[in-house]
């Protein structure tokens, strides 16, 4: 069993493989550099609304459908990232 303390990981043996473990470890750290890419697509987007608003734009209709088109391209590239790690990671050797 895998808990996540604090920040940390703690593996309570119960009967578990360490291939299991290992993979469990993995999926948590997937998620959280998952969830630490969308926050910086987020931080991202907002700054980018910002630099429109500086740059004058006013329609916001506009600004809107620019950030929409700029999420997409960030969430590609974050997606494409996220297949990379899969690949790199699903199958776990134990030496």
């Amino acid at each position: 069993m895998v808990i996540a303390e604090g920040g940390f990981l703690a593996f309570a043996n119960v009967g578990i493989s360490s291939c299991s473990i290992m993979r469990c470890a993995l999926l948590i750290l997937f998620f959280y550099c998952c969830r630490q890419k969308l926050r910086h697509i987020e931080i991202a987007l907002i700054e980018y609304r910002e630099s429109l608003e500086e740059q004058g734009m006013k329609n916001s209709e506009e600004i809107e459908r620019k950030v929409a088109i700029h999420r997409k391209r960030l969430e590609a590239d974050g997606l494409s990232g996220n297949r990379k790690f899969l690949l790199t990671h699903s199958k776990v050797t134990i030496f």
